[in-house]
This record gives C-alpha cells, structure tokens and sequence, in this order.
C-alpha cells in the first residue's frame, strides 16, 4: 500500500474528488480516532506534528508562530470509525488558492507516517468532506 501511494503522489494535481468517508470531521475530532495534529509551512518547510495537541491552537504542542498565512496548510490524522483504516485529513481551505501537488501530499505523507508508530499505516488523504484527494479507491477491512 505504501509504494502504491508513493506512486501516485508523485506527479498528480490535486483537487477534492469522490467522497469516500461520511465522518471525517466527527472521527478527526474526537478523542476515540483522533490521533494526530498537525501544520505545514509550504514556504518554509516547516512541519509541526503532535499525537498530544487537542486541536491546532494548542499552545503546550504547537510553536507559537503565526499561522493565519496562506503558506500555511493543517490537518489532521485519524481512524475512521467507517472502515477502521488510518488517515491523513487536509483542510480544504488549504488548496482553494490553488490545487495541492502530488509532490506536496507525498512530502506530507512522508513526514506524517514517519512520526506515526509503526501499527498506524495511512491508508489515503482526505479533506475534510471526506473527498478523496488521491483518486484511490479503498475496500473497507
């Protein structure tokens, strides 16, 4: 699986496509698949990530650098309660200025699942309407 999203996020565009979860901003939220937090500077490269923050104002998990830039894009990572499968959410407002880069969401990926303990593999990308941003099409377990 992991090669596979490799693949795909090498060159793509990204826009939202097919919705493929239903409850991605209540599971992402919530304290039972919630798993992670996280923000990414695209012009400076810096990535924050906490399995601790309660949500992305957390001061005692984030820096304290002003985020309410547009070179700034967020997220989540969290199991769905669907399938039972692990993802990487991205907020929409992130990409209503210009679609995302497969190289960017491979970077995010990367990152994100070097973080994650090893029993935690990230199945596929979403915004947070649950729409596909990798065109993937997942079977439930």
């Amino acid at each position: 699986m992991k090669d596979l999203l490799k693949q795909l996020l090498r060159l793509w565009v990204v826009e939202s496509g097919k919705k493929i979860l239903s409850n991605v901003l209540a599971d992402s939220h919530s304290d039972e698949h919630k798993v992670a937090v996280w923000w990414y500077c695209l012009k400076a490269g810096k990535f924050e990530f906490s399995m601790n923050a309660k949500d992305h104002t957390d001061s005692k998990c984030f820096s304290n650098i002003d985020r309410n830039k547009p070179s700034w894009i967020r997220g989540r990572v969290f199991e769905s309660s669907e399938s039972g499968r692990f993802y990487i959410s991205v907020y929409k407002e992130s990409f209503r200025q210009a679609p995302l880069s497969g190289r960017l969401l491979n970077c995010l990926y990367k990152l994100i699942q070097g973080r994650l303990p090893e029993t935690i593999v990230i199945s596929g990308i979403v915004d947070e309407d649950g729409r596909d941003l990798l065109g993937l099409k997942q079977k439930a377990k």
